[in-house]
């Protein structure tokens, strides 16, 4: 890339790449499916990275993880994530992740009491005067049934999902399963929508 002026190995899973604005990125490498805080926090007693590059493809990672890693200020995802950041012209800054966004944007909506982050993919959203619902974000271009399936395979107790993407398809299978399982599948703007509505009432 342009932008790098050289890779240093520091270690078997360690490596700093120096940009030639100066920046220097620190990066730990990971193949954890299951990112438990007490995994994290043993990776992290030799060195403290800018950003952790996990080999794992859709990894789980616990509430009390992805808050202890928010707040060293250390970020994390695939090689195509590192990429982006490799690419910035600007020294690269820390960024709250997607999940904050998430529950900040939601902590905007007049029917929402509170957000609390359950893990990796799911929310907890209490309402005033409503029921508690759960929701589960999903960021694919196609969801599919396999999709729903691993979703509830890992998360398992949720009562809607979440497309992140506003261009996914939802294919009729996965239309099918959800209506089978009473799950709901909102884009944001049907999600906003229904959030004043007890649309999980039994």
């Amino acid at each position: 890339m342009p932008s790098i002026k050289s890779i240093k190995k520091t270690d078997t899973n360690r490596f700093q790449i120096y940009k030639n604005n100066g920046d220097t990125i620190h990066v730990l490498i990971i193949a954890v499916r299951n990112m438990h805080l007490t995994t994290i926090k043993h990776e992290l007693q030799l060195h403290t990275p800018n950003f952790i590059l996990n080999l794992v493809e859709k990894p789980y990672a616990s509430a009390d993880t992805l808050q202890f890693l928010n707040q060293m200020q250390i970020d994390h995802g695939s090689f195509s994530k590192l990429k982006k950041i490799i690419k910035q012209d600007a020294i690269w800054t820390f960024e709250l992740t997607k999940y904050d966004f998430t529950i900040s944007f939601l902590l905007k909506h007049d029917a929402v009491k509170n957000v609390k982050q359950l893990d990796s993919n799911r929310y907890e959203i209490t309402r005033h005067q409503l029921p508690t619902i759960i929701i589960c974000t999903l960021k694919e271009y196609d969801i599919g049934i396999e999709s729903l399936r691993y979703a509830k395979s890992k998360q398992q107790n949720f009562h809607a999902i979440l497309s992140l993407n506003s261009k996914a398809r939802i294919t009729r299978q996965a239309q099918t399963y959800a209506k089978n399982h009473a799950i709901k599948i909102y884009y944001w703007g049907e999600l906003l929508t229904n959030l004043s509505k007890a649309w999980n009432k039994a």
